[in-house]
């Protein structure tokens, strides 16, 4: 027992021996990896021995850590092309309409750097960007073809090689895509050591050309436009430069890099100014000398302290306010003094701007005040013109409140230009735009009362987007549902069109300043629904505007299925009379096709005929606003329900040779009928029956002239109108029934022909 207790007293020794042994070494690998993580110039301000200096890290160094490379972007036309790209190139025009010319082509490049383009044939594209590959096929097209645009993007781009040499954690070679931006490169090489600069990196274009590259302007400003790589590059980070460190009471305290000349203003601005806790009065700035320092006080709305040149080295420190006052109003961005001012010697905007110093580079056509306590229902966001503030001979001066923010940008920065309008059931206004703001930031700045009633719509550049329903974003938490958005973008509430209906409702959407569903008014007619969406767009085209009716719908289907029910019994009593008749087979064969024929015909205008009906034919011609339709006969009287689409302007007209087909001829304002019959070529006035379908719905039939022609061969045209000849059917002379099937196919071709083309109309203007 004695000698078993000994081993297991020996176990649990050696045990205990290994556990501290463990945490010894995990300790040991603990401090290393701290000490490795902090820098020589970090510990360099730590050895200061003032208190604000010790938490102080090196600015920027850890945005690669959460960085991912691009997986996809934009790729501009100056994009080099080579083996391993697939281009897709787009072509459209006459060629295509004429079906000579596929509308898209996928092609990859070979290993040789040609590409077979089928229409034209093998190409060498090699080293040649975009731009210049669009330039060969159109020369190599127009040889054979006319009236026809291409454009060709990248369908998928090759991997490079890219040499990263320098201060990065893994220097070497670096697999990437053109539509990475250095950022990625260096990302993907480990990011930059802490002995590496940030504002210094030199991407050497393999014929020597050297772009410098600061990320400052991206980590800090906002501005993105770094620049693409290429096949060829070497991304170089040489060592860290000069560097000065923002401590105490400043937005973001840290040790940033300088470039050459920066002053204390450049140094206050790259740590976000002085908080409102801290003292704007009273700025320290130190400075090694020998073995001791030189103290140099200020304060940050002092000139004289703010355009003091920094060494590398320098320490700038704001101490903490007596108290934290209500009358202040701060100021930011492209200004020589950003900061904390007092509100009894800036109580108004130019007052403000004339203390803070408007920078040479500022954009002075748009600032923006965010007023953090506005009153009542004021906009917590106002934009306004810094030019005409500053203008003493102009009025356009504001009145500031406590605790406001000004902000000024610069033009050269990616901020945004155009602010964010909002329109329809809720307050409107305008948002300042800023990067990365969403549609829920929008709408959390306004009182949505009953957010499951609306929907919004964003209008971007001229496109409406898919509409979203608050009820999933504001009450469901649908985060999928919250898009981000871009400067100019539009935002317009409209109430759910399945609950608007209920309540009386209107739609008008296309090419009109705020598409959207609108309550229907007691005695509003069309020019007051316009009007409320906005009037006309600058591609608007009134003239084809479509106003569908359910009541007028209802009534001409019911009118459509009783003519097309009593043809469809006149067309069985032919086909029984053909089979009761002694004829030729010739005949009989020639009369039966066209039985089936016409039931061909009537079968498909049943199908389309609920799309066709319910339009509202208009006279509308050229005008430019709603105001110009009031008063007239076109200002009809709108009823719940009506749809209302305004295209825009087409640039053909269409000619139907057949049934439910046709061709988009261009518009030419010259051409009259007969020239667009002869441009598809086949269709002969005298042996066909021709009608017009004007634009803005109303049908035109043509007459038989004594030489066998049509009195609308000498017609001209207007956008979007739709020519139908419908070829004469022969029916041979001698059969008892011959004028009978004569009407009965005539009266098929006026029925079924004004339904098919008028949905080819409908369907073409609302593309």
């Amino acid at each position: 027992m004695s000698y078993n207790s000994g081993i297991m007293k020996r176990k649990k020794i050696s045990a205990i021996l290994l556990f501290l042994f463990t945490v010894a070494v995990l300790y040991s690998v603990d401090s290393a990896e701290s000490m490795v993580s902090q820098s020589s110039i970090e510990s360099a301000y730590r050895d200061i021995g003032i208190e604000q200096a010790d938490n102080l890290n090196q600015f920027g160094y850890d945005y690669f850590g959460r960085w991912a490379p691009s997986v996809t972007g934009p790729i501009d036309s100056s994009y080099v092309v080579g083996p391993g790209d697939v281009l897709r190139i787009y072509v459209w025009g006459e060629p295509v309409e004429f079906g000579e010319l596929e509308n898209s082509y996928e092609i990859p490049v070979a290993q040789d750097g040609r590409l077979f383009f089928p229409p034209v044939g093998r190409i060498s594209v090699w080293g040649s960007t975009i731009d210049r590959v669009r330039e060969v096929i159109t020369e190599q097209l127009r040889r054979r073809f006319r009236n026809f645009e291409i454009d060709i993007v990248p369908a998928e781009v090759r991997q490079i090689p890219i040499f990263v040499s320098g201060f990065v954690a893994s220097p070497g070679v670096v697999q990437a895509t053109s539509i990475w931006s250095v950022l990625d490169i260096l990302s993907e090489a480990g990011g930059i050591t802490k002995d590496g600069s940030l504002r210094d990196i030199r991407l050497i274009r393999r014929d020597g050309t050297v772009i410098p590259v600061d990320l400052y302007d991206l980590f800090l400003f906002g501005r993105g436009a770094l620049p693409r790589i290429q096949e060829g590059d070497i991304v170089m980070v040489p060592p860290v430069g000069s560097v000065a460190a923002a401590g105490g009471e400043v937005v973001r305290p840290a040790i940033y890099e300088l470039a050459q000349g920066e002053t204390v203003a450049d140094l206050l601005q790259f740590s976000g100014g002085v908080k409102l806790s801290g003292s704007s009065q009273r700025g320290t700035l130190l400075r090694r000398d020998g073995e001791g320092y030189i103290v140099s006080e200020g304060s940050s709305l002092t000139e004289a302290f703010l355009d003091h040149r920094l060494e590398s080295g320098d320490l700038l420190l704001f101490a903490q306010g007596a108290s934290a006052r209500a009358d202040l109003v701060s100021v930011k961005g492209s200004v020589l003094y950003p900061g904390v001012y007092s509100l009894d010697e800036t109580r108004t905007l130019s007052a403000l701007l004339e203390k803070a110093r408007v920078r040479p580079d500022t954009d002075l056509s748009y600032g923006t005040i965010m007023r953090n306590f506005p009153q009542d229902n004021e906009n917590p966001y106002i934009v306004f013109n810094p030019a005409e503030v500053l203008d003493p001979d102009h009025a356009a001066d504001y009145t500031l409140t406590f605790m406001d923010t000004v902000e000024l940008y610069r033009k050269e920065s990616s901020l945004p230009r155009a602010p964010i309008q909002v329109f329809g059931e809720i307050q409107g206004g305008i948002t300042a735009y800023r990067q990365g703001i969403t549609l829920l930031d929008v709408l959390s700045e306004r009182n949505v009362a009953q957010p499951a009633m609306y929907q919004a719509r964003i209008i971007r550049d001229g496109e409406t987007m898919d509409p979203i329903l608050l009820r999933d974003l504001m009450v469901r938490a649908d985060m999928d549902h919250n898009i981000e958005l871009m400067p100019g973008d539009k935002v317009v509430i409209v109430r759910n069109d399945e609950l608007a209906y209920d309540e009386g409702s209107i739609r008008v959407l296309g090419n009109v300043g705020t598409p959207g569903v609108f309550s229907l008014i007691p005695g509003m007619r069309l020019a007051d629904a316009l009007e409320r969406a906005g009037g006309f767009e600058d591609r608007a085209y009134p003239r084809g505007m479509v106003v569908m009716r359910d009541s007028v719908r209802k009534q001409q289907v019911e009118q459509f299925l009783q003519s097309a029910s009593m043809l469809e019994r006149q067309i069985e009593q032919l086909a029984q009379a053909i089979d009761g008749q002694s004829l030729s087979a010739d005949i009989r064969i020639s009369l039966q096709s066209q039985i089936v024929q016409q039931r061909t015909i009537l079968d498909l205008a049943y199908e389309r005929s609920e799309e066709a009906f319910g339009r509202i034919a208009l006279g509308i011609r050229e005008i430019d606003s709603p105001d110009h339709i009031r008063n007239t006969p076109d200002d009809i009287l709108l009823e719940d329900g009506d749809y209302i689409f305004v295209p825009k302007t087409p640039g053909y007209v269409m000619v139907m040779g057949d049934i439910n087909s046709g061709i988009a001829v261009p518009y030419d304002e010259t051409k009259t009928v007969r020239d667009y019959l002869n441009d598809v070529g086949s269709i002969d006035t005298r042996s066909h029956r021709i009608m017009l379908l004007r634009v803005n719905g109303k049908v035109v039939n043509g007459e038989k002239t004594f030489f066998g022609g049509t009195t609308l061969a000498r017609n001209t045209l207007q956008p979007g109108d739709v020519i139908f000849a419908q070829r004469e059917i022969k029916i041979p002379t001698g059969i008892t029934f011959r004028n009978h099937m004569l009407d009965l196919i005539n009266a098929v071709g006026s029925v079924s022909t004004t339904v098919l083309t008028t949905m080819n109309l409908i369907d073409r203007l609302s593309e």
